[in-house]
């Protein structure tokens, strides 16, 4: 029941960015639909639509619009487990915030909404139904929307990379900082593209869609640097700061030693580290592949916590995950394999 707190909203997760896929955009698309089509607007009654556009209501429940939003990726669900490793299944949540009376007595049907439980069920089942369904009719819209929300996204994070260079006290940091951003955001859209494939690999060929997404991540580097160049009159980029953490970083790839049972047995054994958002933690945690060095991992989510704003994760600084790497390895989870120190 939504109008019982201040605030209270439909929270439906986006995919973490370390388990991308184009099931965020089929859930993206969905609940974009319900939202609209379960919301009054002033140009649809100047259109002759005096109520909701499809109103999706029940005879017991109320007729408040369906306040939902897709927002960025949080862990406290039960959902969790599915997007850590080893498992890394594409998973989200749907969470009512705020809720007072979760875990509580309170917590009974009085509390439900039997219209907004409809909508909630008609999303994930509708959800559900597109992944279930995908085939060669339908891959092309799927493919058309998961690139066309990749462009915006990569727009979203060039826009902020242009923003920090812009600022007067722009420094060699905030280059560097500006070009991960850009890395960062087409790295999580080739994932979303090779998922695709999933539908079956002749009826989607990710390979023309990866190399567009190659050209537009080599044009937003190119705009940053004509960016620099016009904020400080010099073509040459400058070096990137470097320090004993970041060196450390670059030479250990973590590597998975455990299996589902270990994980569940020791996945709570990870301290907290002071600064860093839980969430980032699991992040981090999600990353390791064994083949992404300390350094790539740090760039991926430090990036992944400036897209969502320092109010929603934080900031992530090397030494944070240094020290998360050295607190999962200690659990026996992840062992950190020596690497050699690329050239900067």
């Amino acid at each position: 029941e939504q109008s019982i707190d201040l605030g209270r909203k439909q929270d439906i997760t986006r995919l973490p960015a370390s388990r991308f896929h184009f099931f965020n955009d089929v859930a993206e698309s969905v609940t974009e639909y319900l939202v609209a089509a379960n919301t009054i607007y002033l140009a649809a009654i100047r259109n002759g639509t005096m109520f909701y556009p499809e109103p999706h209501l029940s005879h017991n429940g109320s007729q408040h619009r369906y306040s939902a939003e897709m927002v960025w990726y949080h862990e406290d669900s039960d959902h969790e487990t599915f997007n850590e490793p080893p498992i890394g299944i594409p998973a989200l949540s749907f969470t009512n915030m705020p809720d007072r009376f979760i875990h509580s007595s309170e917590d009974d049907l009085w509390n439900v909404d039997p219209t907004q439980l409809g909508r909630n069920a008609v999303s994930a089942a509708l959800m559900a139904y597109i992944m279930a369904t995908a085939d060669s009719t339908s891959a092309p819209v799927l493919a058309a929307e998961t690139v066309g929300r990749g462009e915006e996204r990569i727009a979203r994070n060039l826009r902020l990379a242009l923003g920090w260079i812009a600022e007067p006290r722009a420094s060699a940091q905030t280059f560097h900082q500006s070009l991960d951003q850009i890395a960062y955001a087409a790295d999580r859209e080739r994932r979303a593209i090779r998922s695709l494939a999933e539908i079956g690999t002749r009826v989607v060929d990710p390979a023309p869609l990866l190399a567009a997404l190659d050209r537009r991540e080599a044009e937003a580097a190119t705009r940053i640097r004509d960016a620099w160049y016009r904020s400080t009159g010099t073509r040459t980029p400058p070096a990137r700061p470097d320090s004993p953490t970041e060196r450390q970083l670059r030479g250990m790839v973590p590597v998975i030693v455990g299996g589902p049972r270990e994980f569940l047995a020791h996945r709570l054994e990870v301290k907290d580290i002071p600064g860093l958002n839980p969430i980032m933690r699991g992040e981090i945690f999600c990353l390791i592949d064994g083949k992404r060095s300390g350094w790539d991992i740090y760039r991926l989510v430090a990036a992944e916590a400036r897209e969502a704003g320092a109010v929603y994760y934080g900031l992530v600084t090397p030494g944070q995950v240094a020290e998360a790497l050295g607190a999962i390895a200690a659990t026996g989870l992840v062992r950190l394999v020596t690497a050699a120190v690329p050239a900067r």
